[in-house]
C-alpha cells in the first residue's frame, strides 16, 4: 500500500504544470507539514487528488486554533494504529512533533535534491487539487503500471514522449526523476524521447502549421 501512495504523489507530481513561486520548509507552516505527514502516512483515498481539497479541509478543521493532531482529528485520513504509532503516549501530535515525524523519515535520495529544487518539489504537492480529471485518470494508468513493475532496487525505465517533438518529453523526464528522488523511489528512472525529425501527427500539423504563419506575419517575413 504505501508504494502505491508514493508512487501517486510522485505521478500527481509530474502532472502539475511548471509553477513560479516554491518556498522553504521553514515557512510552510502547520497546516503544509500536517498535509505531508497525510501523504506519506495516510490512506490511499486521502492521497487521492479527487479528495485533496477535502484532506486539506479535514485538516484545518483537525488543527483548530492550537495546531494539534488528535486521532479523532485525523479519523478516515490516517489509519488509528498508524497515527498513535506516531503520536506516541499522549496520542497527540503538535507541529514540532510532525516536523520531526517528517524529519526522521526523510528519503535519502530527497536529499540529494539540489534545494531550490525540493523546495519547488515541495510546493507541488500541495497542489494536486489543479490536475484535471482527463490527466487523473492518465496518471492513475501509470501508477498501476508502476506499482506492477517496481521491485526495491532495480532500475524500472520510463520514456516520456513528446509527439510534437516540442521538448515537452524534457520537460516531462525531468519532473519525473525529481518527483522519484523526492519520494525515495530512484530506481525508477525517466528518459527523453521524441518523434522521428519531420514527423507530425495531424492534430498537431495545424497548429504548427498556424504558429509559423503568426510568426511570419508578425516579422514580415518567413518563419524562423
Amino acid at each position: 500500500m504505501l508504494l502505491r501512495q508514493l508512487t501517486r504523489c510522485s505521478v500527481l507530481m509530474l502532472l502539475l504544470v511548471p509553477a513560479t513561486k516554491c518556498f522553504a520548509d521553514d515557512d510552510v507552516g502547520p497546516l503544509v507539514r500536517s498535509l505531508w505527514l497525510v501523504q506519506r502516512y495516510g490512506t490511499v483515498d486521502s492521497v487521492s487528488p479527487r479528495n485533496d481539497q477535502k484532506t486539506k479541509g479535514k485538516l484545518s478543521k483537525a488543527l483548530g486554533k492550537q495546531g494539534i493532531l488528535t486521532a479523532a482529528g485525523v479519523q478516515g485520513l490516517m489509519d488509528p494504529s498508524t497515527f498513535a504509532k506516531l503520536a506516541g503516549y499522549d496520542e497527540q501530535l503538535d507541529s514540532a512533533e510532525v516536523k520531526r515525524c517528517l524529519e526522521t523519515d526523510l528519503p535519502d535520495s530527497r536529499k540529494s535534491l539540489n534545494l531550490r529544487v525540493a523546495a519547488y518539489a515541495d510546493m507541488l504537492t500541495t497542489s494536486f487539487d489543479m490536475i484535471d480529471e482527463a490527466h487523473r485518470d492518465a496518471g492513475g494508468k501509470l501508477v498501476d503500471w508502476i506499482v506492477e513493475n517496481f521491485k526495491s532496487g532495480q532500475p524500472l525505465q520510463l520514456t516520456a514522449i513528446c509527439t510534437g517533438n516540442t521538448r515537452r518529453s524534457i520537460l516531462s523526464a525531468t519532473m519525473g526523476n525529481i518527483a522519484a528522488a523526492y519520494y525515495g523511489m530512484p530506481e525508477i528512472r525517466f528518459h527523453s524521447g521524441g518523434r522521428p525529425h519531420g514527423h507530425q501527427p495531424p492534430h498537431n500539423q495545424g497548429t504548427q502549421g498556424d504558429r509559423g504563419r503568426d510568426r511570419a506575419d508578425r516579422s514580415g517575413g518567413s518563419p524562423r
